[in-house]
C-alpha cells in the first residue's frame, strides 16, 4: 500500500469520526447517523465506479453544510470536511499515479503532498481567522468571497 492510499484511508475514516463528534455534542444523532451512511456509501461506492467518489464527496459535504445551518460545533465539523476532501483528492491522486512507475509514484507523491501541506496550512489558517472574526455579510458578500478564495487557491496551485 502507498503512502497516498495509506493516507486516504484514514482521512477517510477520519471524516465521519470527526463530524459525527461534532453531531452528537450538538445532540443531532439522526444526522450523524446519516453522516456515517453517507460516509459509509462513499467508501464503498468508490470501489464500484469512479464517479462515485464525486457523488460521496458532494453528498457528505451537504450533510456538513446542514448541519452548520443547525448551529453545530463548527471545528469538527470544519475538520471533518477537510478529512474528506483530503480524501476525495487522494482518491483521484492515487489513481492517476496507478500508471506510472514505482520511482515516478514516489516523485509525484513528494510533490502533492508539499502542495496539499501547504494548501491545507492556508485553508486552516483561514478557517481559524474566520472563526476569531466574525462580521455579518449578505450571502452574494459571501459568495462572491468564497468565488475569490477559490479562484485565488487554484492560481496558488498551478504556479
Amino acid at each position: 500500500m502507498t503512502p497516498a492510499e495509506l493516507t486516504r484511508r484514514i482521512s477517510l475514516i477520519a471524516a465521519p469520526v470527526l463530524a459525527v463528534i461534532g453531531l452528537i455534542l450538538g445532540g443531532n444523532w439522526l444526522l450523524a447517523l446519516a453522516l456515517i451512511l453517507i460516509a459509509a456509501g462513499w467508501a464503498y461506492g468508490r470501489t464500484r465506479h469512479a464517479i462515485m467518489d464525486n457523488v460521496g464527496l458532494t453528498l457528505f459535504l451537504a450533510g456538513l453544510a446542514y448541519a452548520i445551518w443547525l448551529d453545530t460545533a463548527g471545528i469538527w465539523l470544519v475538520a471533518g470536511g477537510f478529512a474528506a476532501l483530503l480524501a476525495w483528492d487522494l482518491g483521484h491522486f492515487t489513481a492517476l499515479t496507478g500508471i506510472t512507475s514505482a520511482e515516478n509514484q514516489a516523485v509525484l507523491w513528494q510533490a502533492h503532498w508539499r502542495m496539499l501541506a501547504w494548501v491545507g496550512g492556508v485553508s486552516l489558517a483561514l478557517v481559524s481567522v474566520a472563526a476569531v472574526i466574525q462580521i455579518e455579510l449578505r450571502f452574494s458578500w459571501a459568495y462572491l468571497l468564497a468565488l475569490l478564495a477559490i479562484l485565488l487557491l487554484s492560481y496558488l496551485v498551478r504556479k
